[in-house]
């Protein structure tokens, strides 16, 4: 949610969270791989560049991501192996596994591999019609899948409910088929429950927040708004080719590493 006028989103944001730090005094920038136009403000020495749907506009000239785009990230998905599995749908020993859909995969996965507890995680696809799908499939909107993390987590550790509240801080369960810029079935919200401990807790939070979104309490909400993310039984999960795993920890295709260590809490920084 941008703060008064300006475009800068201060908090973590799937599809508006990138952010620029730089001296200048041209009113206006042009960032040449997203050729997006912002407005910089001169309130300090250290211009910040205020701009919307960043992530949107890495990918696509400015505009936002939608299914069937054939902007540059699947260009690259064609020239990269195909190379998805099965996800195993039993944890390890000792753990559970939890499924969640919010928006694009690449923030969430290293949102969750900070967590104390949270001891491995696939993004993937699921929720679809078709066996081992590409990305490029996915993004077509044709299988009717839509990107997804898995987690393997100590439940002695981090409780299940800890992991849907750190899911819903990240998330707007109340938009249809969108988070954040990115639009399309690929990006729908969604709850995947694999036990029924799991549902009871997913239906719960679902309750919590749409009393809280009748009262005009959620999150700035207005009142009106209604919870609309999936609560469904977990599904095959189908792990996404290798060059989306671990994607931000990795670098992206820019080699600007980010730190997944345990309680890191510097911001989550989304490109391509």
């Amino acid at each position: 949610r941008p703060e008064s006028n300006s475009l800068f989103f201060e908090h973590f944001d799937m599809s508006q969270c990138l952010k620029f730090g730089f001296s200048s005094t041209s009113s206006r920038l042009v960032i040449p791989s997203a050729r997006y136009r912002a407005r910089v403000s001169r309130a300090t020495s250290t211009s910040k560049v205020f701009a919307m749907g960043l992530f949107g506009g890495l990918f696509g000239n400015g505009k936002p991501k939608k299914e069937g785009e054939n902007d540059a990230i699947l260009a690259w998905a064609r020239t990269a192996k195909p190379g998805t599995s099965a996800a195993p749908s039993v944890p390890p020993e000792g753990q559970e596994v939890a499924t969640f859909a919010m928006g694009c995969f690449w923030g969430p996965q290293l949102l969750f591999d900070r967590i104390e507890g949270v001891t491995e995680s696939y993004v993937g696809y699921t929720q679809g019609n078709v066996a081992n799908p590409t990305y490029e499939q996915v993004c077509s909107g044709s299988t009717n899948h839509t990107e997804g993390i898995q987690i393997y987590f100590d439940s002695q550790v981090v409780s299940y409910r800890s992991l849907l509240d750190t899911m819903l801080g990240h998330a707007d369960p109340t938009t249809m088929n969108r988070q954040g810029n990115d639009r399309g079935t690929t990006y729908r919200s969604g709850i995947y429950y694999h036990s029924e401990e799991q549902r009871q807790v997913a239906e719960q939070v679902r309750d919590e927040v749409n009393a809280q979104l009748a009262a005009g309490t959620y999150r700035g909400k207005a009142e009106g708004r209604e919870w609309v993310a999936e609560i469904k039984p977990a599904v095959e999960f189908w792990r996404a080719e290798q060059y989306h795993q671990k994607y931000l920890q990795n670098g992206g295709r820019f080699g600007r590493k980010q730190s997944a260590s345990k309680g890191a809490t510097d911001d989550i920084r989304c490109y391509g």
